[in-house]
């Protein structure tokens, strides 16, 4: 499938997994043709909203999104631009399609990533241009940042990253951010940081550093041992103890640690974006105690999972 455009999300989808295909133009071809000519999964059905005008794809039957509830799928491909995705997802979750099953891929320039797409558009029905975020785990100020993108556009926040070598780079492109070079876990004290050759699989979780080394091939050079801050430490000391509207938190392996002790008691963000098992992280988020009773899942991307507010989850949907 070289030089096509559109390039299906192998990476995210197991090989014979159950999909449907969530829109039928240009990218939603692209995808059937690639998973057709490789065999590489099944697509039980292609859904789109203009299902009688599109009639079918490479003979695969083109129906409305209601029938999203009779069939039983692994995945929900969103096959379209950014520009239409935060529709779909919405008329998806109005036909009763599973969100956190939704994939969205397509690699974005600029600065931008596909979450930060996704997270932009929720603020932007929420009448939010500017918000403030805290981005832990960023490790770099510009490289597959989720935040970036927020900062050109003049919003301002906190990046928490504990590799010390990255200080210039952020003092360069992030100045007007808080940038603190130290650990985030469950709880304040020190811990062991495991350094790696690919900055992005350093870790303080020794089962994470055992992952990248079986599944990513990742040497680690040293370790070392660093400070480490809570959450709640980091808001109450910066942020007069109320939590942003965005927490962005990719700590590898840790991130749910951290999430099950954070405190939303008195504050909270509107939408959180982590890393993680969705299971686990919904019995987190789903019930955690804040002013909205909870988080509701709204879309996985890669191995991050996008989640909103409650008491505002409607509101975004445009259903309530």
């Amino acid at each position: 499938m070289t030089g096509n455009k559109y390039v299906f999300p192998y990476y995210a989808v197991e090989r014979g997994k159950r999909v449907v295909i969530a829109g039928a133009g240009m990218v939603g071809s692209s995808f059937i043709d690639q998973v057709l000519e490789t065999g590489y999964c099944e697509i039980i059905g292609v859904i789109d909203k203009a299902y009688e005008e599109k009639g079918s794809i490479r003979g695969i039957k083109v129906s409305p999104y209601e029938m999203l509830k009779t069939m039983s799928y692994d995945h929900i491909v969103v096959a379209a631009t950014p520009r239409w995705w935060m529709e779909i997802l919405n008329d998806l979750s109005c036909a009763g399609g599973t969100l956190e099953k939704c994939i969205l891929d397509l690699r974005m320039d600029n600065n931008d990533t596909t979450e930060s797409v996704i997270i932009r558009e929720i603020f932007k029905i929420l009448r939010m241009e500017k918000i403030r975020y805290i981005d832990a785990g960023a490790c770099h100020p510009h490289r597959s940042s989720n935040t970036m993108s927020f900062y050109i556009n003049g919003s301002r926040g906190i990046n928490i990253e504990p590799q010390e070598f990255l200080k210039t780079e952020f003092e360069l492109y992030r100045p007007e951010d808080i940038n603190l070079f130290v650990g985030i876990g469950a709880e304040p004290g020190e811990a062991i940081f495991y350094v790696s050759e690919n900055p992005y699989l350093s870790t303080f979780s020794v089962n994470g550093k055992k992952y990248s080394e079986e599944y990513h091939n990742a040497s680690y050079q040293e370790s070392k041992v660093v400070k480490i801050v809570t959450l709640n430490d980091v808001v109450d000391k910066y942020c007069d103890g109320n939590f942003p509207e965005l927490l962005d938190i990719d700590i590898e392996g840790l991130d749910e640690q951290v999430l099950e002790k954070v405190d939303f008691s008195k504050s909270s963000p509107l939408v959180i974006c982590a890393e993680g098992s969705t299971a686990r992280l919904n019995k987190i988020l789903e019930n955690k105690e804040c002013e909205a009773g909870g988080y509701s899942p709204y879309c996985r991307i890669e191995a991050n999972t996008i989640y909103i507010r409650n008491d505002i989850y409607k509101k975004v949907l445009c259903i309530g």
